[in-house]
């Protein structure tokens, strides 16, 4: 079973106690909050700067992975294997299944809800799935609603994410106040 790491970075302006008397019981205190099966295996990390003055310090233990840690592991480690092609190929897919939906709803809310659509490209060298934004806008509203929308992984499915996208888009339409045209 993977292990997951979960760890606590306690910035550098957090009071720590000045007294080996007061740092005793606030240790203990971050142990404390420590699920008890896992305390055996907590570490400590004191993270040291110039000339070995103490510059940070991490609290933190190891846990088997949930079952969504692990989905989520796995779908990264299947988007490393794809090819640069192969990715290119599934975000269009999803990319045009995104403007169908948008593209029915506005056919269904014509004239009355204005959507814009902008596509946000990944960030350079990362397995970050693309992501689309569509800006819903309508019913005497001046300020349209936006909506990230992130395209799946390679185990994601394309009629989820339609419906997906076509509940969150609905939403957004009749947090507008705007209902669908008479045919």
């Amino acid at each position: 079973m993977t292990e997951h790491e979960v760890w606590e970075d306690l910035p550098d302006s957090y009071d720590y106690p000045g007294s080996l008397v007061k740092l005793i019981p606030w240790l203990q205190a971050r142990l404390d909050s420590i699920p008890e099966q896992y305390r055996e295996r907590a570490e400590v990390d004191l993270e040291c700067g110039y000339e070995d003055e103490p510059k940070g310090l991490s609290i933190g233990y190891y846990r088997p992975e949930n079952a969504q840690e692990r989905a989520a592991r796995l779908e990264r480690e299947e988007l490393a294997r794809l090819s640069a092609e192969e990715r290119r190929a599934r975000e269009h897919e999803f990319k045009m299944a995104f403007a169908a939906v948008v593209g029915a709803l506005a056919n269904e809310f014509r004239g009355e809800v204005r959507f814009s659509l902008e596509e946000l490209l990944p960030r350079p060298f990362s397995s970050d799935p693309a992501t689309m934004r569509v800006e819903t806008s309508g019913g005497g509203r001046t300020d349209p609603l936006r909506r990230d929308v992130a395209i799946p992984g390679p185990g994601g499915s394309l009629d989820e994410f339609r419906r997906i996208c076509e509940v969150g888009i609905r939403a957004d339409i009749a947090a507008l106040g705007v209902r669908p045209r008479s045919r």
